[in-house]
């Protein structure tokens, strides 16, 4: 009987981890490197507040896209696994937080509307792979997951 309980790399999971770790690559560098132009796009007043406040985004996002980059180079399941609860607990805290500054009037509505349309799919991705690594360290005999009573006492 052949046993196999190391963790191993869910299919397309280095893509998803790339693919995530691309995009806040690309918010982060944009975020630190112009500011200014962030402010105008998604209507947050112009002032160093405000720039600000873009570029701590930014670097949160390059930590971000330098852990995800890791993980999805690494096959260190357990890595992955943390930086993708980094990224759920990024948009987590990114929901509730611009709804309720957007519902009181300090952030104009098409920050939450590009809020939310980039934080659900990112956290959907975050969910499905931080499932599919669970899934992958479970032990298996022969290729499938053991069931209770098989294992060991």
């Amino acid at each position: 009987m052949k046993t196999n309980s190391a963790p191993n790399r869910p299919p397309g999971a280095a893509l998803a981890l790339f693919g995530l770790g691309c995009a806040a690559g690309l918010l982060g560098l944009t975020g630190v490197a112009a500011a200014s132009t962030w402010t105008n796009l998604v209507g947050v007043p112009v002032s160093p507040a405000g720039r600000w406040w873009i570029r701590i985004f930014g670097v949160r996002e390059l930590c971000l896209a330098l852990a995800l980059g890791r993980a999805a180079a690494s096959a260190d399941g357990q890595l992955a696994t943390t930086a993708l609860d980094m990224v759920m607990l990024a948009q987590i805290g990114d929901i509730p937080i611009t709804s309720v500054m957007a519902i009181r009037g300090h952030l104009p509505r098409r920050l939450l509307v590009g809020v939310w349309a980039t934080s659900l799919p990112s956290l959907l991705i975050a969910v499905s792979a931080r499932q599919a690594y669970a899934a992958a360290r479970r032990p298996r005999i022969n290729g499938r997951v053991r069931a209770p009573e098989d294992r060991p006492r």
